[in-house]
């Protein structure tokens, strides 16, 4: 199997910046699951509830080859008990600090959607909405990353041609193709 990116005995330090990998989504789409996994280990809280799970940003590192990598797990974009000016304050104080205590630092931003759910307009617009938070930079800085891959009954191509020329045209302009997660 794979193995992860982590070095629990012996913490590289390296003149690299680190890379920071921000985890933006729906309330549920598997954000927290997701940084768990890339961690290798259990940092989030992750789970099934019926209110978000996480409702302030959350940091976790490791390292993969040497260099940091730092995750910021974010409030849920969809959370109807929070305004979306509010989660999108949250974000830009998780990722400000996170940015203060390591200049340099490279920034992705991995947008998790579910396939559980529906990948559609609202979650495009919900997406797209986070060109306020980081910027016009911010589409060629993302990754759509789909959770709960096992659904899938097609590609993830297929699957998402067939939602629509607005997730169409939305995912033209992100930096890399979609991962399945």
């Amino acid at each position: 199997g794979a193995q992860p990116c982590v070095s629990s005995m012996t913490p590289a330090r390296t003149a690299d910046p680190p890379l920071v990998l921000v985890l933006c989504g729906p309330c549920g789409a598997g954000k927290s699951s997701t940084g768990n996994t890339l961690l290798a280990s259990q940092s989030f809280a992750a789970g099934r509830a019926a209110r978000a799970v996480t409702t302030a940003c959350e940091f976790a590192s490791t390292h993969c080859s040497g260099r940091e990598v730092i995750l910021v797990d974010t409030p849920g974009l969809s959370d109807p008990e929070t305004s979306v000016e509010a989660i999108h304050a949250e974000i830009t104080r998780g990722v400000a600090l996170i940015a203060a205590e390591h200049p340099g630092a490279r920034f992705a931003i991995l947008l998790v959607a579910s396939i559980a759910a529906r990948v559609d307009g609202p979650v495009v617009e919900a997406f797209d909405s986070l060109r306020q938070v980081f910027g016009p930079r911010f589409a060629r800085s993302s990754l759509l990353v789909l959770t709960h891959a096992d659904l899938l009954t097609t590609s993830a191509s297929e699957y998402l041609a067939g939602s629509g020329p607005a997730v169409a045209d939305f995912l033209s302009q992100l930096g890399g193709a979609p991962r399945l997660g």
